[in-house]
């Protein structure tokens, strides 16, 4: 099934460096706005439990860079993402 779909996101985006001279870990927190199509499949593994799995796309609201100590970005959000979902789903 694919339906219109909103939803927000909140997390963290870490970011630590490997195999540099005195490598510091980053954190950034990321809240995106998730809206659009969104592809959803519903497996019936018994009577009452389901498996979804969900698909679609994600826009953050701020683009929060990841950058080296001396002010290189090595990372920055990209406007729109994927998303996805898996679910394990018990019906009463």
């Amino acid at each position: 099934m694919v339906r219109p779909c909103a939803g927000l996101e909140i997390g963290s985006l870490r970011g630590e460096g490997v195999a540099i001279d005195n490598a510091r870990r980053n954190d950034a927190l990321s809240v995106a706005l998730a809206l659009a199509l969104s592809g959803q499949i519903d497996i019936a593994l018994w009577s009452r439990l389901a498996l979804v799995i969900d698909v679609g796309t994600a826009s953050p609201f701020t683009r929060s860079p990841l950058s080296y100590s001396f002010g290189t970005p090595a990372f920055e959000t990209p406007a729109v993402g994927g998303r996805f979902g898996l679910t394990l789903a018990l019906r009463l």
